[in-house]
């Protein structure tokens, strides 16, 4: 009879866990053949319902593993523990009553059953579990990896739009370092009524090109101000290891076990500009610098096909 009330139970267990599996399934389904079906599994809406979603899958999903494998496991457990004890029982009730009478007794034909008939309906049953813990397995490692392809994609999604940002910061950026010079002008000499406009002129054409040409050697200025700065501290750490104090040694022998800063491989791109301005002093026309160049590119792109110039 316990036997018969175990399999029952773990019937149902099956039975509910496998409509369960259906409606992973289902919410899963593959779309690999409808492309625009497939891909909107990778996009959220601003409710987040996809996010929501894959993450009450992946913890439904392995709680549900977790719940076949333990009810899988105690009826080994069990059987492992109580065999020996229901065979003995089973043994005794035939040996006291016989089995005619005990025949007599049984109302159905489960009641008719051994108990090596009823362990192995029960294994049945138990092995109904495993196979839906290999599935929900499955379920669990595809719900993990629809979600983190969702963020993969908002990650992507979200790069380019700060890309995007970082370029109109850049353009607004230039344009505001465009009219900073000339509105500090007009603003200095409008505290004035008598207003030189010679003054006014040069004025404002030095400080606008002062101004740019600072920024667009802004990069140099500053690897000049850091070679500077590194060359000073260079100068002070060894003047520290020098002092008599432990203390100061000590000091200065920390900084120098440090890792060495990055040189600076990439030259300035003012050397493009230095570059051109000197093959223009050099070539009598213009035009013939620019031809040597377009020959140059042009001799350059058929050696990487394999062929070679015309001469």
């Amino acid at each position: 009879m316990i036997l018969q009330i175990i399999r029952q139970g773990l019937q149902g267990a099956a039975d509910s866990r496998e409509e369960i599996r259906d409606h992973f399934e289902s919410i899963f389904q593959s779309s690999i053949f409808e492309p625009e079906t497939h891909d909107r599994l990778l996009f959220d809406d601003d409710s987040f319902s996809r996010s929501r979603l894959y993450f009450w899958a992946v913890d439904s999903l392995a709680l549900f593993q977790s719940q076949v494998q333990d009810a899988a496991k105690q009826w080994d457990l069990f059987w492992k523990a109580k065999e020996s004890d229901l065979r003995h029982l089973e043994d005794a009730k035939v040996s006291k009553f016989g089995k005619g009478i005990i025949s007599s007794w049984k109302m159905n034909d489960e009641d008719a059953l051994t108990i090596q008939e009823s362990a192995q309906l029960v294994d049945v049953q138990c092995q109904r579990l495993r196979d839906l813990s290999v599935r929900f397995k499955d379920l669990h490692g595809r719900a993990i990896g629809l979600r983190d392809g969702l963020f993969n994609a908002s990650s992507v999604i979200e790069a380019r739009e700060a890309t995007k940002l970082a370029e109109n910061v850049k353009l607004l950026t230039y344009v505001t370092i465009f009219f900073l010079p000339l509105g500090f002008c007009v603003a200095l000499w409008s505290m004035n009524d008598n207003i030189d406009t010679i003054a006014f002129a040069v004025t404002t054409t030095a400080v606008a090109l002062g101004t740019y040409v600072l920024v667009a050697n802004l990069n140099n200025f500053v690897g000049g101000i850091k070679i500077a700065s590194k060359k000073l501290r260079k100068d002070v750490i060894a003047s520290m290891e020098k002092e008599k104090s432990d203390g100061w040694k000590k000091l200065g022998k920390g900084f120098g076990t440090f890792k060495p800063d990055r040189e600076k491989i990439t030259p300035s791109e003012w050397w493009v500009v230095y570059y051109i301005m000197v093959k223009l002093v050099r070539t009598p026309r213009p035009n013939r610098l620019f031809r040597r160049l377009v020959n140059t590119k042009a001799s350059s792109d058929e050696e990487r096909q394999g062929g070679s110039p015309e001469k």
